[in-house]
């Protein structure tokens, strides 16, 4: 497994139990090669206060994949304050969000990619492409 695809899963893995944790939480990430760095944006369905807990969190995860991969961490930001994704752009968004039809407009909201990872019970395991399923994924 090379470097870029254990950092893509830790990615993964990481989000995911965030967005659990923050149902209203969207992140969107891709791998850009110029920058030869994973991008995540990360956005909310509602306004967060300056003393939610969130902040923290985001920022522990930032610090632990900086520790973790140095100069090969992913870079973070908010919405489109940095930069901007490509429509490739995997997004992940809560198993609590309901049905995956909505899953797929919150998908053509953020305009990022239409591949959108379902879950049950919190385990993720299948992958949805312009809202088909495609394959499961192992959990």
């Amino acid at each position: 497994m090379t470097l870029k695809d254990k950092i893509r899963e830790e990615i993964l893995n990481q989000l995911r139990r965030l967005v659990e944790l923050h149902p209203d939480m969207t992140v969107s990430f891709e791998y850009n090669d110029s920058r030869q760095v994973f991008l995540i944006s990360y956005d909310f369905e509602n306004e967060r206060s300056d003393d939610d807990s969130i902040w923290d969190e985001i920022f522990d995860l930032q610090c632990s994949f900086d520790s973790k991969f140095g100069v090969d961490a992913p870079l973070f930001c908010q919405g489109n304050r940095l930069y901007e994704l490509s429509s490739n752009a995997e997004v992940i968004v809560s198993s609590k969000k309901g049905k995956i039809e909505d899953m797929w407009t919150l998908n053509l909201e953020v305009k990022a990619s239409p591949i959108v990872y379902s879950s049950q019970n919190g385990c993720y395991s299948e992958l949805f492409r312009d809202g088909v399923q495609e394959y499961s994924l192992a959990a």
